[in-house]
């Protein structure tokens, strides 16, 4: 007869096999995603020169539930982490509002800065919005009445060319002042690059994979060590 590997034994492929899926278990904690590093992303607010003075209020809003629900969105993150992640600096000069995000992503933390900040502007400016909106839609009506009242009229008198041509600059003026409080936000808003923070995990949790990892190899050694000796042990009569 052929003799048998020693490893071949039946107590030993077993011990072989066991200690094969525990060394595979402690592979696998390599593999594990890393979640705990941080980025931080500062966005900031700059008042154009036509800005409407809302804009100074804009550091008011930053705590406004829609504003928070809106960074929530954006930047993906939960509507209870918003709030902890959010944290206003002092501004710089020249500068309404700097705001820093802190979140597991460089995107979510440069979204949320962002949107932090661009959305306080709107909230700040609501009023002005809707005055501004208001004011167009006026304007351009009476630019339609004063062409109606050209085209019926028997002769175009310099009266009613006037008043067409007051209505036209009025509707005009009033778009454009709409125009640029409506692109205020994106006009006023810049964000800068996140910067990693490096991981939000203590000393015992950075340390926790690679003591799992020497656990498993440990006790694949003391598997194999209780297996091979049980093996080559004599069975009893």
């Amino acid at each position: 007869m052929i003799p048998r590997r020693a490893w071949l034994l039946p107590g030993r492929r077993q011990a072989l096999l066991l200690a094969a899926l525990i060394l595979v278990g402690g592979a696998s904690l390599l593999l594990l995603p890393e979640n705990s590093r941080s980025y931080r992303a500062v966005a900031i607010a700059m008042a154009p020169t036509d800005a409407a003075d809302c804009i100074q209020a804009a550091p008011d809003h930053v705590v406004d539930e829609s504003v928070q629900d809106r960074v929530a969105f954006r930047a993906r993150v939960d509507d209870a982490d918003v709030a902890r992640s959010t944290e206003v600096l002092p501004t710089p000069a020249g500068a309404v509002l700097a705001v820093a995000f802190e979140a597991d992503t460089a995107y979510a933390a440069q979204r949320g800065a962002y949107t932090t900040v661009s959305d306080s502007v709107v909230s700040a400016c609501d009023e002005e919005q809707a005055r501004r909106l208001t004011a167009e839609a006026t304007t351009a009506q009476r630019l339609t009445d004063a062409e109606a009242a050209l085209r019926v009229a028997p002769l175009p008198t310099p009266a009613l060319v006037a008043a067409r041509d007051q209505a036209a600059a009025d509707a005009l003026a009033a778009a454009k002042a709409y125009d640029q409080q409506s692109t205020l936000p994106e006009r006023s808003t810049s964000v800068a690059a996140a910067e990693p923070l490096g991981s939000r995990r203590s000393g015992s949790e950075e340390q926790a994979v690679p003591a799992g990892v020497a656990l498993c190899v440990v006790l694949a050694l003391a598997v194999l060590r209780v297996g091979w000796r049980r093996a080559a042990a004599p069975v009893p009569a």
